[in-house]
C-alpha cells in the first residue's frame, strides 16, 4: 500500500513544482489565478492544472499558435486573423522564455498585451513552458496548417523592430 504522506526531498520538490506552476499556469480572461487548483499525483510525479472554467473543459476547438511574440506586430495579427476571420477561436501560447536581447518582454507582459489587443475577440492566451519541438503522431482529430503571408506581411521582422527599425 502506498503512503500519500510526503517527507523530505519529495515534499520540497512538490512545493517547488507548485510554486513554478502557480507563477506560469494557464491564465485566461475567464479564470482568475486564485480559482485554479493544483493537483499533484505523487506516485506518478505528474502535475495537472484544473479549474471549473479552464480551457480544457471548453467544448470549443481552438486554432493553436505557439510563439514568443516579441514584440507582437502586424505579421502576428495577420497570422491569427487567418483563423479568426473564419470564425475559429484562437489560442495563443506564449513560450516562457527569460527576457534578453531577443525577448525584451516577460511572458506576463506579452500575455497582457495580447489580451488587451483582442479583448473583444474569441482569443484566449496561455503561458506555456519553453519548448524544444512540436510533435505529433498520426492524425488524431486536428489539422496542421501553414499560413504563407503576402510579401508585405512576410517582410515584417521582430528582430528589426527590436533594433529600432520598422
Amino acid at each position: 500500500m502506498r503512503s500519500s504522506h510526503r517527507t523530505g526531498t519529495s515534499a520540497k520538490r512538490s512545493r517547488q513544482r507548485t510554486t513554478y506552476w502557480r507563477s506560469t499556469c494557464i491564465r485566461t480572461r475567464s479564470v482568475d489565478v486564485s480559482t485554479i487548483s493544483l493537483l499533484t499525483t505523487n506516485h506518478h510525479r505528474r502535475t495537472t492544472l484544473t479549474s471549473t472554467q479552464a480551457l480544457h473543459q471548453s467544448k470549443k476547438q481552438y486554432a493553436l499558435f505557439i510563439g514568443r511574440w516579441q514584440p507582437w506586430h502586424d505579421g502576428h495579427d495577420w497570422l491569427i486573423r487567418q483563423k479568426l476571420d473564419k470564425g475559429v477561436p484562437v489560442l495563443v501560447a506564449i513560450r516562457n522564455v527569460a527576457p534578453d536581447d531577443k525577448n525584451p518582454y516577460t511572458p506576463t507582459e506579452v500575455y497582457h498585451n495580447i489580451l488587451d489587443l483582442y479583448e473583444a475577440e474569441d482569443v484566449e492566451v496561455i503561458i506555456i513552458p519553453d519548448i524544444e519541438s512540436v510533435n505529433y503522431g498520426r492524425g488524431v482529430g486536428y489539422e496542421i496548417n501553414e499560413h504563407v503571408p503576402p510579401p508585405d506581411i512576410h517582410k515584417i521582422s521582430a528582430t528589426k523592430i527590436r533594433a529600432g527599425g520598422e
